[in-house]
C-alpha cells in the first residue's frame, strides 16, 4: 500500500471520524494533511474544547510507561516503574501516570480563552491504537498496513513530543518570528506574516508533534521495519 494512503487510513481510524473504507484520493490526502498540520493554529478554529482547569499531559506516553512496570511490584501497591539518572547516582519509583507529565503541554489556547484539546485527544487516539498494534506484537503475529502505518504515527508521536525537540522547535520558531519582524520593520510594511509566526511560538510543541505526524510518518513506513525482542528477564532498557 502507497506510505500515504496507508498514513492517512491510519489516521482516519485513530481519530474515529470514518470507517477505514473512507475514499483516499489524492486530493482527500492533501486536505487531510493540510487539517492536521495548520487548522488549529488558525485563530477561531473550535474543534475541541476544556474548561478553565489545567492539564497534567503525558510527555512520554502513558501505554508506553506501563510496559516498564516492575513486575515485582507487591500486590498492594500501584504499579511502578524505576527513574534513573544518567549518571546511576540516584533511582526512584514512581507510576507511569505521575511520571513525565506536563502542564497543558498539548493544549491550544485559542484567543478567546478556551482551551483546544485536539492534539491532546489526537495523541490519545493513537495511544489507544499503539496498544492493539503492541499486542499483536507481543503474540509475534504480522502487521497489515494500517497497523503498521499506526507504529510509525506512534514513533513519530514519541520523538517529536518529548521537552527537548518542542523546546528546539521552540527556539526555532522564535528565531523566525524575530527576523520577520525584522524584515517587516525594515520595509515598513504591516505585521501580517509576524502575526502567524507569532502564533507559531504560542503553539510550539503542538505544532511540532502535528507537523512531524505529517512528515516524519510516510518516511519511516517506507523504511524496512525491524522489531527486536528478548527472553531476558530484566528486558531492554529505555531512556
Amino acid at each position: 500500500m502507497h506510505p500515504q494512503r496507508a498514513i492517512a487510513r491510519a489516521w482516519l481510524a485513530v481519530a474515529g471520524i470514518a470507517p477505514l473504507r473512507v475514499s483516499t484520493s489524492a486530493g482527500h490526502l492533501r486536505a487531510w494533511r493540510i487539517f492536521y498540520t495548520f487548522a488549529f493554529v488558525l485563530p477561531g478554529i473550535k474543534w475541541s474544547y476544556s474548561d478553565d482547569q489545567t492539564l497534567k499531559q503525558h510527555v512520554i506516553p502513558n501505554c508506553y510507561l506501563k510496559a516498564w512496570c516492575d513486575p515485582r511490584t507487591p500486590e498492594n501497591q500501584t504499579p511502578y516503574i524505576w527513574r534513573i539518572a544518567k549518571d546511576g547516582g540516584s533511582k526512584k519509583k514512581k507510576s507511569p501516570e505521575k511520571s513525565f507529565t506536563a502542564t497543558d503541554r498539548y493544549t491550544i489556547k485559542l484567543p478567546n480563552g478556551n482551551k483546544d484539546l485536539t492534539v491532546e485527544n489526537t495523541l490519545a487516539g493513537l495511544e489507544n491504537a499503539f496498544v492493539s498494534v503492541r499486542e499483536k506484537i507481543e503474540e509475534r503475529q504480522g502487521l497489515g498496513d494500517e497497523e503498521r502505518a499506526t507504529l510509525c504515527l506512534f514513533a513519530a508521536a514519541m520523538q517529536s513530543r518529548t521537552r527537548r525537540a518542542g523546546d528546539h522547535w521552540l527556539n526555532t520558531a522564535k528565531q523566525l518570528h524575530e527576523m520577520v519582524s525584522a524584515m517587516e520593520q525594515q520595509h515598513g510594511t504591516a505585521p501580517t506574516t509576524s502575526r502567524r509566526t507569532g502564533r507559531m511560538i504560542e503553539v510550539a510543541a503542538p505544532y511540532f508533534v502535528m507537523t512531524m505526524l505529517n512528515i516524519q510518518a510516510p518516511l519511516l513506513y517506507q523504511m524496512q521495519m525491524s522489531i527486536f525482542v528478548t527472553n531476558d528477564e530484566l528486558g531492554f532498557i529505555t531512556s
